[in-house]
């Protein structure tokens, strides 16, 4: 497979294989639209900071990829089959899926028809 890396969202139209790498800008720190920064943690004065997460996304009407990235945040392919689209869920039986990170800054796999 081949190597997909972006600042900001991937779109492929066809079969993704091999890492998709989204979010690459992403660094927590700074103040930008494309990250959200609702969270909070705390951190050792016991003061409230604001954890970003980003927005960026990933979506491939065929997913077979070997790495996926948003952020900083990674997993393998079989961690995916394992835990998430083996799963039945909204778009039962499609190959389109598309990859965010939720609240907590996880990595969330979603089947979608379209």
């Amino acid at each position: 497979g081949g190597e997909v890396l972006s600042d900001g969202d991937i779109y492929v139209f066809g079969k993704l294989r091999g890492r998709a790498l989204a979010g690459l800008a992403f660094d927590g720190d700074g103040d930008d639209d494309d990250y959200d920064d609702t969270q909070k943690s705390s951190n050792a004065n016991n003061t409230k900071s604001k954890k970003k997460i980003s927005q960026a996304r990933i979506f491939a009407t065929s997913f077979d990829p070997e790495l996926i990235c948003i952020g900083n945040t990674f997993t393998t392919v079989d961690d995916v089959n394992d835990l998430v689209l083996a799963g039945g869920g909204k778009g039962e039986g499609s190959d389109t899926v598309m990859v965010s990170l939720d609240e907590q800054g996880e990595l969330c796999f979603e089947r979608i028809a379209i």
